[in-house]
Order: structure tokens, then C-alpha cells, then sequence
């Protein structure tokens, strides 16, 4: 990695049919201090060396299912809100919601619709509506 042998991580193992998660990062740029696991991220806390204060490399994989979608980002909020400094979210998001909401609304606007199409677009603006409450929640954190 970077043209040498020198790198840290940080890993959340393999579960089922689950690769896992991996973050890696050059120990001469930044210093790990801490380090939280879970099936769905990888929270590393630490220095960067040519930077002052706290920052927080937030490794997501995001599931696929709604309600654990919510889980997850509620779990992220909820850390975020008891941790100071700065945070980076990346990852896999799957956020292919946004492909469905399209779908839906392509659907109910053709007269083609059920009444569960109507539910899943209301879930679905739901789900939307908690993603961009915690991206407004970060851009308050970095101002």
C-alpha cells in the first residue's frame, strides 16, 4: 500500500454470507486511537498528523432492508451525537431506495399501482426524510 509496507486497519470480521469490513490508512498520516466494531461499520478515532483535534473515519455497509436501514443510521446518529469532533461517513450505503421511490412513483403516476406501492413509497420517503436529517446533522458538525 502506498508504494510501502507501512499501513493500520481496522476490521469487522466476516459473518455469514457478510465479506466484513475493512479500513486502512497510512500510520505516518494518521494515528488510530480508538476503534468500534459492528456487522454493519468500522468507527475509527484519531489524529491526523498535520491536523489538530479529533476525527472519526466512519466505514458503512449499509442493509438492504428498511427497518434495519433506520437501525443502523440511528446507531450512527446516536454516536455521532455523543463523540466531539470531525466525522467522515463512506462506504456502501445501498441506498438503491432512491431507484425504488422513482420506480414507485413512475407507477402510481401510470393509474398502475397497488395499495401496498402506496405504503412502500410512504416507507421510502420516511427512510429518505431520516438520510437527510443525519446529512444536515453533519453539515452542522462541520460548520
Amino acid at each position: 500500500m502506498w508504494g510501502n509496507f507501512s499501513f493500520d486497519y481496522a476490521c469487522s470480521l466476516a459473518r455469514g454470507r457478510s465479506g466484513g469490513l475493512i479500513s486502512m490508512w497510512d500510520p505516518n498520516m494518521f494515528v488510530k486511537e480508538d476503534i468500534w466494531c459492528d456487522d454493519a461499520f468500522v468507527i475509527v478515532k484519531g489524529q491526523w498528523k498535520i491536523l489538530n483535534g479529533d476525527y472519526f473515519m466512519i466505514n458503512i455497509y449499509g442493509p438492504h432492508e428498511p427497518s434495519a436501514k433506520g437501525i443502523l443510521w440511528n446507531c450512527i446518529k446516536d454516536f455521532i451525537h455523543h463523540h466531539s469532533g470531525s466525522f467522515m461517513l463512506f462506504g456502501c450505503l445501498n441506498e438503491e431506495a432512491l431507484v425504488a421511490l422513482k420506480d414507485l412513483e413512475i407507477k402510481i403516476d401510470s393509474n398502475n399501482a397497488y395499495p401496498e406501492d402506496y405504503e412502500s413509497r410512504i416507507n421510502l420517503l420516511h427512510e429518505i426524510d431520516k438520510i437527510d436529517n443525519l446529512e444536515a446533522l453533519d453539515w452542522l458538525q462541520k460548520s
